[in-house]
């Protein structure tokens, strides 16, 4: 019985950890983007840089 407790806790830390790991890219795209940003002074297109990182972090939540 502790072994299929062990078990479940185990998948669920993994599950846990890669939904993490799914988010913590996101926001690392999002920050490399701003950083570019400030360099290229493509403030107007911010709104779009956004949307693309939403659509990257989506795409990688739907295909782990």
């Amino acid at each position: 019985m502790l072994s299929d407790r062990a078990e479940q806790w185990e998948y669920d830390r993994h599950e846990h950890s890669s939904d993490r790991i799914t988010v913590e890219h996101a926001l690392a795209d999002r920050k490399r983007r701003k950083h570019l940003m400030r360099w290229t002074h493509r403030c107007d297109r911010l709104l779009d840089t956004y949307r693309v990182s939403a659509g990257v972090a989506l795409n990688r939540a739907a295909t782990a």
